[in-house]
């Protein structure tokens, strides 16, 4: 759930489930959830979409709600739906109390046909007692946990034990947070049932998940017309692309039994699988004498941060093309004829290294990343500078939140957590996509916003972003004050004497004891 706020723009659950609960709202935001949820499952039903199960939360408040039982049977007898279908996730918020009441809550929910997952196990409210104690269907393995785990060696770790676990309890297991490839693939060696994540899909509105269900009602009379394939199979698919049909043939034999082999006779039939991509393509077998078959590799060079697939390029003894195809971003180069057991282990390697190579960008990124609020950090941002680009349209804002210490020792870090991440959101909400926020420290953020081609606009970006702060539920007399410091960068300036004039221009600001921008032109 996301609430995108008129002022302060979209708010991650963080910003507000916390305080919901605090103040009580949690039961009339649940509510309107389940509420909604079944409208939508009932008119998905009545335009023939294929029918779909939904987890919503449910808090430790609404459990102590007496009438909780009544008013959802209510609401799936209202709507038509079978109870099955409204998943029920006991938030981690609940863990903390395994008392009758919530034991016998859940078990009169489960009799009535709902299906009840343990949300966050893993995480720091849960424990392998409560799996004994609380009458559960599904187990959803906390995000941390799972990153944690993935990390791991095969064989160390407890998330085999788990899975095992779970299996000998009859309990179906979702891995949450999967973001990678390689942690899919690990995790459905080690058994888990379901897996959810970014590497699926990212939050999104209604509208989007309704054109998702739409393309699926299309494919499933396609789909029912097919040979079933195997599920591994249909997980993985290889992309052959040459002019000759005989080793187009071969390779087709030869990866059949661990693949979705798909062949494309040209480049354009090529650039259309890879466009299209029906399938999950682990790997392409591509040839270079294949006419515009180097234009695929120059593709990969050109988009190589969103190539997401490893490519073993084929052609001709020749050291001059195998240089060139290295160097367009091919993962290998086999030498044609060659014998095909030798070119299904060099695949077989080549995604080896392409998985290894994803992992090192993924660490080297959690490391360049603030953990908290997910802008880059000092690290990151100088990781970047190269490729940071500085004409006279772009500007560097400096803003600092004083007196946080201050803010924490009243109100508590967990306050001092959210008014950081709420700060963060703000702007997120005020600048571009392609714009760089960081945050430099505790109590300090940069942003480098482009296309500001003049004063009066930086002015209007500072002040929106001024504004929406003072505006926001933080600001009291006791409150921590935000000050700024903008730079108009339009000279090959280094970074970090940007930065120093930036910071100059917000320390006057807090000299003047006066909560605005100070602008200056670069």
């Amino acid at each position: 759930m996301r609430w995108n706020h008129p002022k302060w723009g979209l708010q991650p659950p963080a910003e507000f489930i916390p305080i919901f609960e605090r103040n009580g709202f949690i039961t009339k935001l649940d509510q309107y959830v389940w509420e909604r949820v079944c409208s939508l499952m009932q008119e998905w039903d009545k335009s023939g979409y294929p029918s779909i199960n939904i987890s919503v939360n449910v808090s430790r408040i609404d459990i102590y709600n007496t009438n909780l039982v009544d008013f959802l049977t209510g609401l799936m007898q209202r709507y038509g739906l079978s109870p099955s279908r409204l998943h029920l996730e006991i938030t981690e918020s609940a863990y903390t109390d395994t008392s009758r009441q919530l034991i016998e809550t859940m078990g009169a929910l489960r009799r009535q046909g709902f299906m009840i997952e343990m949300d966050d196990f893993g995480s720091g409210y849960s424990s392998l007692n409560m799996l004994t104690e609380m009458p559960i269907d599904v187990l959803k393995l906390d995000m941390k946990f799972i990153q944690t785990e993935i990390t791991r060696p095969t064989g160390q770790g407890i998330l085999r034990f788990i899975l095992d676990l779970a299996r000998w309890m009859k309990l179906s297991v979702v891995a949450e947070g999967v973001e990678t490839q390689e942690q899919l693939e690990r995790l459905q060696n080690a058994g888990c049932d379901y897996a959810q994540g970014y590497y699926f899909a990212k939050p999104m509105p209604v509208e989007n998940f309704v054109s998702i269900l739409t393309a699926q009602a299309l494919a499933a009379n396609i789909e029912n017309s097919r040979s079933a394939f195997s599920a591994g199979r249909l997980d993985r698919a290889l992309l052959v692309a040459d002019e000759d049909e005989e080793y187009r043939a071969q390779v087709h034999r030869t990866f059949t039994d661990c693949f979705k082999v798909l062949e494309a006779a040209s480049c354009e039939e090529a650039v259309g699988i890879l466009g299209r991509h029906p399938y999950q393509i682990s790997a392409v077998i591509l040839s270079l004498t294949l006419q515009g078959g180097a234009d695929i590799l120059t593709a990969i060079q050109k988009e190589r941060s969103a190539w997401k697939t490893p490519c073993v390029a084929t052609g001709p003894l020749d050291m001059e093309l195998e240089r060139n195809a290295m160097e367009l971003g091919a993962t290998d180069y086999a030498t044609k004829p060659h014998d095909q057991e030798s070119l299904r282990r060099r695949v077989l390697r080549a995604m080896s290294t392409h998985t290894l190579q994803v992992r090192m960008v993924s660490l080297q990124d959690e490391a360049c990343r603030d953990t908290m609020t997910g802008l880059l950090n000092c690290r990151g941002l100088y990781t970047i500078t190269e490729s940071l680009w500085h004409e006279s349209s772009s500007v560097v804002c400096l803003f600092e939140l004083d007196d946080l210490k201050k803010f924490n020792e009243k109100y508590g870090y967990v306050e001092g957590d959210h008014l950081i991440l709420h700060f963060a959101s703000l702007l997120r909400a005020h600048t571009q996509v392609d714009d760089v926020l960081v945050r430099l420290g505790g109590d300090e953020f940069l942003a480098v916003m482009y296309n500001i081609r003049s004063m009066e606009v930086a002015h209007m970006k500072e002040m929106a972003i001024l504004r929406a702060y003072s505006e926001s539920r933080y600001v009291d007399p006791d409150s921590v004050s935000c000050f700024a410091g903008t730079v108009l960068w339009n000279a090959e300036e280094p970074l970090d004497e940007i930065i120093g004039r930036a910071r100059e221009i917000l320390y006057a600001a807090k000299a003047s004891g006066k909560e605005e921008y100070f602008l200056q032109k670069g």
